[in-house]
């Protein structure tokens, strides 16, 4: 019996039968909508006679991925029912001009620890999508998204997510059960259990939430020098559009991100293997456990002895997506890039 979300945490419990004589073989498949079904295969044997038991048994048992695309209660509820599957850390962002970097960081001398690091802003933020791209993407514009006053183009997460992750089960166990005396008897059993998932799939890419910059923090940890053709393109765009003004658009020597993500619209193409488009974890426990004990009763006193050993390990193993380097994290500016190309680049 195994119990638990998705039965990947380990926790496998045997429900056992004595003196078992003969074999059993059993199968079991269980339909489901939208995923490859529940199935499973077991085997039971058991030999001895009325003083001596040894029965022995494996099962496996296998649950497929179901996507929440494939239930309407996951995600297709409106941003305006329930907002709480989206998030304004995106790879779409706004974008600080900024003009000469100083030579070195220097604590407390001028501005903030950003003005300090990339140098002092020469315009305002500089939005690298508009409504329309946001919508292009299956964004939701929200103008006060990142906080009051300045928007972000929410993005929904939990696509990235399964209901269940494919995930198998194998269990064994053998037991010796036999008379000593006849007052005593023996018990000997051995069990082992293994819960594993190839694929636990999670967002596409985390948040930055500190660094690389040396302000704390989640903002302004990127800049991207204006020379970067990407950087260069964007700014002449802000400018042709009446964003920026030509002197501020001369003066800017870098763009620094006021918060970032490094996938997010569009997923991550590179982690799931052709299975998802987020970043997926592996995870393996496997637990064994045996004991034995003697039972009965030595003249007029009961006696009983018992001991047990039981051992397990827990594996997760994740693969993490980082940012781009600052050289490039601005491909994500609308045109002269497609927006649909634009966004999963990142």
């Amino acid at each position: 019996v195994i119990y638990g979300a998705d039965a990947t945490g380990g926790v496998v419990n045997f429900i056992t039968r004595d003196d078992f004589v003969g074999l059993e073989i059993g199968s079991q498949y269980k339909y489901i909508d939208g995923s490859d079904g529940d199935y499973g295969l077991s085997v039971l044997g058991g030999i001895g006679n009325d003083s001596v038991n040894f029965m022995w048994s494996a099962e496996w048992d296998h649950r497929s991925r179901l996507e929440t695309e494939d239930r309407d209660f996951t995600n297709r509820v409106p941003y305006g029912v329930n907002p709480s599957p989206w998030s304004a850390l995106t790879n779409m962002a706004s974008w600080l001009p900024r003009g000469t970097r100083p030579a070195s960081y220097t604590a407390g001398a001028i501005g903030t620890a950003p003005d300090r690091e990339f140098g002092s802003a020469v315009a305002g933020l500089q939005r690298d999508f508009t409504p329309t791209d946001c919508n292009a993407v299956g964004g939701v514009y929200n103008p006060n998204g990142v906080t009051t006053g300045i928007p972000a183009c929410m993005y929904n997460y939990i696509s990235y997510y399964n209901l269940v992750e494919e995930n198998d089960i194998y269990r064994g166990y053998a037991q010796l059960n036999a008379d000593v005396t006849d007052n005593m008897k023996f018990h000997f059993d051995a069990s082992y259990g293994q819960v594993m998932s190839p694929q636990v799939f999670g967002s596409p890419a985390q948040p930055v939430i500190r660094g690389p910059g040396i302000s704390t923090g989640a903002t302004y940890q990127f800049y991207a020098p204006a020379t970067n053709p990407y950087a260069s393109a964007f700014l002449d765009q802000q400018q042709a559009l009446g964003l920026i003004s030509p002197t501020a658009r001369a003066n800017t020597q870098g763009l620094s991100a006021l918060t970032y993500r490094a996938f997010a619209h569009g997923g991550n193409p590179f982690l799931g293997e052709g299975n998802g488009f987020g970043v997926p974890s592996k995870v393996d426990n496997q637990i064994w456990r045996v004991s034995g004990g003697l039972k009965g009763t030595l003249g007029d006193w009961a006696a009983r002895s018992a001991t047990s050993a039981m051992t397990s390990t827990s594996r997760t193993t994740s693969r993490l997506a980082t940012s781009p380097s600052p050289t490039s994290s601005v491909s994500a500016c609308r045109t002269p890039f497609p927006a649909s190309a634009a966004r999963t680049a990142l």
